[in-house]
């Protein structure tokens, strides 16, 4: 957390008829931009950390059994 960056990291169940949800985070600096990726998908995203705490990360995992990893730090300009 000194540094800033972090991860998310989900599970789809093999039983889940979910395959898309929001996770909000927490303790990010709001006004700093934070550079986002998903390391099954290519690109990246730029958010604030205020958007990162209010609306969250949307994570989407279509395969039953399936995960992802959401990687996020903050953008040094």
């Amino acid at each position: 957390s000194d540094l800033g960056d972090g991860m998310v990291q989900a599970f789809r169940r093999s039983d889940s008829d979910v395959f898309d949800t929001v996770f909000t985070l927490h303790g990010l600096s709001p006004e700093v931009q934070y550079l986002v990726a998903n390391l099954d998908t290519p690109g990246t995203s730029r958010i604030t950390g205020q958007e990162l705490m209010d609306k969250g990360i949307s994570v989407s995992i279509n395969k039953a059994r399936g995960s992802a990893v959401i990687v996020y730090k903050p953008i040094d300009e």
